[in-house]
């Protein structure tokens, strides 16, 4: 099986830089600008759909309960 490789900030923005033909600096805010707008889109309970990924959206989660030792 092969590894799982995840992508961090800083690659996703020297990608956007190459393919945006911008500076890291221009590219750091149009990828800090578009997670600003999908975060507060989900605060709000809205729903992201990015295509080829799928849609983003937040559900509750019941709160847990856990037996207090002693």
């Amino acid at each position: 099986m092969s590894e799982v490789k995840n992508l961090t900030k800083s690659e996703a923005v020297a990608k956007l830089a190459v393919a945006l033909n911008l500076s890291k600096v221009a590219a750091e805010k149009v990828y800090d600008t578009y997670n600003g707008i999908v975060a507060e889109t989900l605060a709000t309970g809205g729903r992201v759909r990015i295509p080829g990924v799928g849609v983003l959206h937040k559900e509750p989660v019941a709160a847990r309960s856990y037996p207090v030792p002693g």
